[in-house]
């Protein structure tokens, strides 16, 4: 991207625990369902199928956020979801 166009995504990286709850905790539009919390459960629920990945999206500005998500394997191949098992929340 042009220096002057816009935003653009400098880095993702994988978010620690500490801050996927402080983020869950800060935010007044996330529920339940975005807590590392729910991301446990179903990675307990299903064991080897899928895993807590909570990524942290830096941006060129300065700013972050963090996506809630969990990876899966599917045909062999790793996928990231918003909802584990497609349920609410993503």
């Amino acid at each position: 991207m042009r220096p002057g166009s816009g935003v653009a995504i400098a880095r993702v990286r994988a978010a620690s625990d500490a801050e996927w709850d402080a983020a869950w905790l800060a935010s007044d539009h996330a529920t339940w369902f975005h807590s590392r919390a729910w991301a446990e459960i179903w990675a307990e629920v299903r064991r080897d199928e899928l895993v807590p990945a909570a990524r942290i999206i830096e941006f060129s500005d300065g700013r972050s956020a963090l996506l809630p998500l969990c990876a899966e394997r599917d045909r062999g191949a790793r996928r990231f979801r918003a909802s584990p098992a497609g349920t609410y929340g993503g």
